[in-house]
């Protein structure tokens, strides 16, 4: 694994070992184009984004998933946190963008817009707001807070069986 882990040095929650042990526990295929996850605790990233896009949402956004169409490298930006949890969510949420972007094919992509509309549970507020934010949040659940995926059973198993390819144990995620 070649990802860059840069200007972490400038908070004292989580260590880099800790953030490259939380990605190697994820399939290879999930993180192999992620070249740099990075600590932005000025939102400088945020700040541009809101102005650019004239999205002042921008600005409370807990991290940042970025692709170089060009280069084909990803890149993960997260903003000031408080807790490890909050960390470690939005650590799995930003790659969990990558991955429903840059590692699923369309077929699947397709399956789990068929499965939203049928699937009527969430896993949080965030995850009602559009696929691309249920997928990450799906995604950072399964990684991090399975106790909420009860909410959302059927996409916890596509999750379990298409994207990690494993067999759920049960049907209950405690």
């Amino acid at each position: 694994m070649r990802v860059a882990i840069v200007n972490f040095s400038r908070q004292n929650l989580v260590s880099p070992q800790e953030i490259m042990a939380a990605v190697q526990r994820l399939p290879q295929e999930h993180y192999a184009k992620i070249k740099i996850i990075r600590y932005d605790p000025e939102r400088s990233l945020a700040l541009e984004m809101a102005y650019i896009n004239n999205n002042p949402e921008s600005l409370r956004a807990r991290g940042t998933y970025l692709h170089d169409w060009e280069s084909s490298d990803s890149v993960v930006v997260i903003y000031p946190f408080k807790t490890r949890d909050v960390f470690f969510h939005t650590l799995y949420h930003e790659i969990g963008h990558h991955v429903f972007f840059r590692v699923l094919d369309q077929s699947l992509r397709d399956e789990w817009f068929a499965l939203r509309r049928v699937e009527k549970g969430f896993v949080s507020k965030r995850a009602r707001k559009d696929a691309r934010e249920d997928f990450a949040e799906t995604y950072s659940c399964l990684c991090f807070r399975c106790r909420l995926l009860n909410h959302a059973p059927q996409k916890a198993d596509f999750m379990l069986r298409k994207v990690f390819r494993r067999v759920p144990a049960a049907r209950r995620y405690v």
